[in-house]
């Protein structure tokens, strides 16, 4: 079986707005099951990193928890984070 796990971003006056979609024919996934997806895609393209840009895998991943821990700790981020219903 195979599921996907589609990420879209909107920039709109220096703010971006994140959409994580599923594909309407897939089955449901939890929040879970999904963030798992994606930090699978993320590992795999950390690995990656150095083949294609030269950047070494520990930097950019050092700079992706960074990134991370600024979302977590800043009271703005994601606090206007909805769920909307399958259309």
């Amino acid at each position: 079986m195979n599921l996907s796990v589609i990420v879209e971003t909107e920039i709109l006056d220096g703010k971006s707005n994140v959409f994580i979609k599923l594909p309407p024919t897939q089955p449901k996934l939890s929040f879970s099951e999904m963030s798992h997806i994606l930090v699978s895609g993320i590992s795999l393209l950390v690995k990656l990193s150095e083949k294609d840009d030269g950047k070494p895998d520990h930097e950019l991943m050092k700079e992706i928890i960074e990134h991370l821990h600024s979302e977590f700790v800043s009271i703005e981020s994601f606090s206007d984070a909805k769920t909307y219903p399958k259309q």
